[in-house]
């Protein structure tokens, strides 16, 4: 009888301990982070500090750390770069398309001339044709 109201006890406190568990994680937290936030006020409390002695290893991380904000720097200097070549190749894209433009407006121009010194000279030939014509006495 006393093994049973022992494994009683037992099962009732782990229901107990997986309850309080739930309800924690229900509200956002849970036993992890709570065995950090008393774990840190312990530490305070005792008046805990660590350091690290300086050796290769914390050099080539502060070293990597360094490097790494070199590197985010220069991205960021790289994506203005950028944004600006492209702002200039929107600028060079209407150039060119004004260009484009003027091109064909001179070919019509062209292709216009030719077409109107065909009319005039054909009308200018008519025109000799009829006066020949006249003079011949047709």
């Amino acid at each position: 009888m006393k093994g049973i109201i022992r494994a009683w006890h037992i099962i009732l406190i782990f229901l107990f301990a997986f309850s309080v568990s739930a309800a924690l994680f229900n509200f956002g937290s849970n036993p992890l982070k709570l065995a950090q936030l008393y774990g840190a006020k312990m530490s305070r409390a005792m008046g805990l500090t660590m350091s690290v002695t300086e050796n290769p290893h914390n050099k080539l991380a502060l070293q990597l750390s360094e490097k790494e904000q070199n590197l985010n720097e220069r991205e960021k200097n790289l994506n203005q770069l950028q944004e600006q070549l492209i702002q200039n190749n929107l600028s060079y894209r209407l150039i060119l398309m004004v260009l484009t433009l003027l091109v064909f407006v001179l070919f019509f121009l062209v292709i216009l001339n030719f077409y109107l010194d065909s009319r005039r000279k054909r009308r200018d030939e008519l025109a000799e044709r009829q006066r020949i014509r006249e003079a011949r006495g047709f």
